[in-house]
């Protein structure tokens, strides 16, 4: 065995292999988000990003144009050589990529929105179904999104959902 990388990072979660690329994901000690970027063929560490929100969990990897997004924690993210926060201080429920564009739940006020593939102009809005609900935890099995629709009001009621991938847009709700 040979050790080809050791983190930086002080507390290590998660990690992700972009070809060439290896992601780490962690924080440090005033639990900052941070992000440590390898180079696997250059055998060096490209760069440490650090964000403001808390980290968390990694989701699966979308690719779209040459570049990988993926939800960490509850926010949406893009890898192109940068790791770059896309919709920064939204809170994010679930995303999915489509023929049309990048399809963005928000947890922070239960809207469902259609951009186009750079993230800069929504195409399309869609409220949640229920008044008052927020989509949560939403990832993609089997052709579907499936995650929860959840109060912002605690100790009411929260729904599990499953959605239909539509790849022209925003699935009908």
């Amino acid at each position: 065995w040979e050790e080809l990388f050791s983190p930086d990072i002080e507390y290590v979660d998660y990690f992700q292999r972009f070809e060439n690329c290896l992601l780490v994901f962690g924080s440090d000690a005033s639990n900052r988000a941070l992000c440590e970027v390898f180079d696997l063929a250059a055998r060096s560490r490209v760069r440490v990003f650090s964000f403001e929100h808390a980290g968390g969990y990694v989701s699966e990897v979308s690719v779209c144009n040459k570049q990988w997004y993926f939800l960490w924690g509850d926010g949406l993210f893009r890898f192109n050589g940068e790791v770059e926060q896309v919709l920064p201080k939204r809170a994010i429920g679930g995303y999915y990529i489509t023929v049309e564009g990048i399809c963005v739940f928000f947890e922070d006020n239960g809207m469902m929105c259609l951009y186009d593939h750079d993230l800069q102009q929504v195409c399309a809005e869609v409220d949640a179904p229920l008044p008052g609900y927020i989509f949560s935890s939403l990832h993609s099995e089997g052709g579907r999104l499936t995650g929860y629709l959840r109060t912002v009001k605690p100790g009411r009621l929260s729904y599990a959902v499953i959605l239909p991938i539509n790849d022209h847009g925003c699935p009908t709700l």
